[in-house]
């Protein structure tokens, strides 16, 4: 019990962003948990720029819902992702990678820094 509670990840979240109306606005979109899928399997690239990476397929993002949200709605999910720059889609030829944002050097640490950080200021300063 207790080693396995060590392997348990997590997702940071902001108390700030908690108490943004956009950010609360875009959990409640139907993208939303097609982004937290991906958040959830982000890598990190060690190349210049570093960027946060995933490359789950639409049948593997499907899977991770527990069958409640199909491949067309996948696929729709992240269009409006990559409408709104929350992300980005690299095509490789076979399935694509999506871009979430870089893996920052900030003050001597590395920082994630996701590109909805970014649409959630832009929305809320209005300037989207």
């Amino acid at each position: 019990m207790g080693q396995a509670n060590l392997n348990r990840q997590f997702v940071p979240l902001d108390f700030e962003d908690l108490d943004n109306p956009t950010f609360i606005q875009f959990l409640r979109s139907p993208e939303s948990s097609t982004y937290w899928v991906m958040r959830r399997c982000v890598w990190h690239s060690m190349r210049s720029p570093y960027r946060l990476y995933c490359s789950l397929s639409r049948s593997q993002m499907a899977a991770y819902s527990g069958g409640q949200v199909s491949e067309r709605t996948i696929t729709t999910d992240i269009a409006r992702l990559v409408a709104k720059k929350i992300i980005e889609v690299i095509s490789t030829g076979r399935e694509p990678i999506y871009v979430l944002g870089n893996w920052c050097h900030i003050e001597g640490v590395y920082t994630e820094v996701f590109f909805l950080k970014a649409y959630v200021q832009d929305r809320k300063e209005g300037t989207n």
